[in-house]
């Protein structure tokens, strides 16, 4: 009797031992999670913070997001190699980010760095995009396009960096002419708020910088262009600056730099270049050491490749319309050999030829007229109603 009844139970026990192992034992999902980060956790369709933690992260899954939900992410270096991988709503702090993934996305983040080293802060890749993001004190080029076309910048503030977008390649050999747009942006108090330059020769075509503010800069945009690798790869052409407003930027409001071969002219680096429906008020009074003499609303500057001697014939297809500048340090528009779209205003600049190369009608009962020291000038609101040029 006593046998039997053992025998039952050890028959049970064998039973509730099988049974255990047809399911999986508890794992650390909750603390061990496929970011291998600390207060990560996965939800549906990709991850959530739940408190601010430090760890290094690397997201390899296509079309996941990273919610910071609020929360501050402290990384090393982030190098998300999915495809549409997003981060959005928090803090993020990092040294650098290499984004290998296309088509990434930061949305609703203040960004910022731990380094002091300066370089290239964020580096994308294709059809990147930045939304509602501020990007705050970067020691280099806080987002750079370089490795990828296409994209947007909206809607976002960088304040204090050494550069804030700089964009020195972005050709496809599929569409040469794929850009990023850059509209509704501010920046303010960076030693340049925009460069522009193609590097290593590569094409830098069919940017839209549009209805941006760049205010308190050193230079508003800096664009240097040179002739490209032939026609498969052009220079940089079809880039547009319209409808932006450039107050107070201690050097220039947008400086333009062509560069040519006398032997083939028709090649020029800034073909179909627009220049329209800008305000550039009170800019130039602190100039740099290095470039004593751009200190103009805006200055477009032509050369020559092989003597790099000034040449006006180097800015062919850049064209000016449609501007307004008063109160800046030298000209309103220095831009001798520029195509005049007609339409620029110009009164009260320090030089009282106003503009050169261009045309401009007197703005005199506009602008009140107020001081070179005077910095406090009203804002204009970022309204493209009052613009009278659209993007092309």
């Amino acid at each position: 009797m006593i046998t039997q009844y053992i025998h039952k139970i050890s028959l049970q026990a064998l039973v509730m031992y099988a049974s255990a192992l047809a399911f999986p034992l508890p794992t650390h999902a909750a603390t061990n999670t496929p970011l291998d980060c600390k207060g990560v956790i996965a939800v549906k369709g990709g991850y959530k913070l739940t408190h601010d933690t430090t760890c290094t992260t690397i997201l390899n899954e296509n079309h996941k997001f990273l919610d910071l939900n609020g929360f501050k992410l402290t990384t090393a270096r982030l190098s998300p190699q999915g495809n549409g991988v997003t981060i959005r709503n928090g803090n993020l702090v990092m040294d650098q980010a290499w984004w290998i993934g296309d088509a990434g996305r930061l949305i609703n983040l203040h960004i910022s760095t731990r380094s002091t080293s300066p370089g290239f802060f964020i580096e994308t890749a294709s059809n990147f995009t930045v939304d509602k993001c501020n990007f705050t004190n970067i020691p280099g080029v806080a987002l750079s396009f370089y490795f990828g076309y296409g994209g947007m910048v909206r809607n976002s503030s960088f304040t204090g960096n050494t550069k804030g977008i700089s964009i020195q390649r972005n050709w496809s050999t599929d569409n040469p002419t794929l850009g990023v747009n850059i509209h509704n942006n501010k920046f303010i108090g960076n030693i340049t708020g925009i460069n522009l330059w193609n590097e290593n020769f590569g094409g830098v075509n069919g940017n839209k910088i549009t209805s941006n503010q760049f205010l308190n800069n050193g230079s508003g945009i800096w664009m240097e262009a040179r002739p490209g690798m032939g026609a498969q790869f052009p220079g940089m052409q079809g880039n547009q600056f319209v409808n932006n407003q450039f107050l107070h930027n201690s050097h220039v409001g947008i400086y333009i730099k062509t560069a040519c071969w006398q032997s083939s002219p028709t090649e020029c680096g800034g073909k179909d270049t627009l220049v329209a429906g800008n305000y550039f008020i009170h800019n130039g009074y602190t100039v740099a050491a290095d470039f004593p003499d751009i200190d103009d609303g805006m200055k477009a500057l032509g050369r020559w490749m092989e003597n790099g001697a000034s040449s006006p014939s180097a800015l062919v297809g850049v064209k000016v319309s449609n501007n307004r500048a008063n109160l800046n340090a030298d000209l309103g528009l220095d831009v001798d050999g520029v195509t005049d779209g007609g339409g620029n205003k110009a009164n009260l600049n320090r030089d009282p030829m106003q503009c050169l190369g261009v045309y401009c009608a007197s703005t005199l009962g506009a602008t009140p007229r107020r001081s070179e020291k005077d910095r406090s000038e009203t804002v204009i609101p970022l309204d493209e109603t009052q613009f009278r040029h659209a993007p092309d």
